[in-house]
């Protein structure tokens, strides 16, 4: 089954790539290799989500609700579409769990050196004048204190997947957090403060 939905996602990307924008590798999915402990049910999520696969988002050590509730929502379409819909779409809520579970379990990256004052700045202090909150309050500080259920931990995130999500919620075309609470944080937030905030959570 993991094998047939591979070569599924793997064609969708090639039919979908120029209107995605997206550099897809005209490779089966399937043929990946998987890195140490990566789940034998994601097989069909590692040419993408590997470590060192670039811009899509890493999921190794996110919390297992948080990416239970992505699936979720990726199959049930609370998620603009993109290439994770057609392989969640295979799984059903027994197997999005397990998977969630495994990938949960694998070791989360340290936190990087911060590329960015001014994001440092917005994630650990916010910015009273503005009335905006410390990003940390829900996803979590650098020295490890874990994150709410609904937040996941941000760092070592793909830059342009960052700020490709903080522009999403801040314009709404992404709009499945908890109580719309990532709808009212990036409510207001700046380009300028998107690239910053980008800069310092991420893998430059």
């Amino acid at each position: 089954m993991i094998g047939r939905l591979a070569r599924r996602l793997t064609a969708w990307l090639q039919r979908r790539r120029r209107r995605l924008g997206w550099l897809v590798v005209a490779l089966p999915v399937a043929a990946a290799a998987q890195p140490p402990g990566w789940p034998a049910a994601g097989q069909a999520c590692v040419g993408c989500h590997a470590p060192t696969s670039g811009a899509a988002p890493r999921l190794a050590g996110l919390p297992a609700d948080y990416l239970t509730k992505q699936l979720r929502d990726l199959r049930d379409g609370e998620r603009p579409a993109n290439p994770a819909l057609q392989a969640a779409h295979g799984l059903d809520r027994e197997a999005a769990r397990q998977l969630a579970r495994a990938l949960a379990a694998l070791p989360a990256p340290s936190w990087p050196a911060s590329a960015s004052m001014v994001g440092q700045r917005l994630y650990e202090q916010g910015d009273l004048r503005r009335g905006r909150p410390a990003c940390q309050v829900c996803h979590g500080q650098a020295s490890g204190s874990g994150p709410g259920l609904s937040a996941p931990p941000l760092q070592g995130q793909p830059v342009a997947y960052l700020a490709a999500q903080l522009r999403a919620w801040r314009d709404g075309t992404r709009r499945n957090s908890v109580d719309d609470l990532m709808t009212e944080a990036a409510r207001g937030l700046s380009d300028s403060d998107i690239e910053a905030l980008s800069r310092h959570l991420g893998q430059l």
